[in-house]
């Protein structure tokens, strides 16, 4: 048997306010989501330019290199972390100071050449990582999106 008109518009109502809570709700789910996917594609790229998200070159022990993010409102900054710029961008040829000391002289221990006043570094062409990550991030960012939306519809509507 059908429904009065007035009981329909009034569930319609009803259901439109939950849709609504649930949007509400979902927005920091739905950020959070594409955030996610954004941080895996670029540390996906990064292993690919770097192969173990680890510069051995860098510092004593070397460093190692990733993505967070971090959610603040209904809003996600997806960043680097640590000397992702040495991998990303060109770097022309340059003097590398002297590192070690050895009685009073400061001398750079260069392995396989030997003991040296400075070592040069011959520079880098860039991979261009940060980049190439953002644009294979795009469609698993709107994939995710497009799936918790659909989600808080479902939802909503139920």
């Amino acid at each position: 048997m059908a429904r009065p008109l007035g009981s329909a518009a009034g569930d319609f109502t009803r259901r439109l306010g939950k849709l609504s809570t649930a949007v509400k709700r979902g927005r920091r789910d739905t950020v959070s989501a594409m955030a996610l996917a954004a941080k895996k594609a670029q540390n996906d790229q990064i292993k690919r330019d770097t192969g173990d998200m680890h510069l051995s070159g860098v510092g004593r022990r070397g460093a190692r290199v990733g993505t967070r993010f971090d959610l603040s409102a209904d809003r996600a900054n997806v960043r680097a972390t640590g000397p992702l710029h040495f991998v990303a961008h060109p770097m022309s040829p340059h003097r590398i100071p002297k590192v070690r000391t050895r009685g009073r002289r400061r001398v750079a221990v260069i392995p396989g050449v030997g003991v040296r006043a400075h070592a040069m570094h011959p520079g880098t062409r860039g991979k261009d990582t940060w980049r190439a990550g953002r644009r294979k991030a795009q469609r698993p960012v709107t994939q995710a999106a497009e799936r918790r939306t659909a989600n808080i519809i479902r939802r909503g509507f139920s």
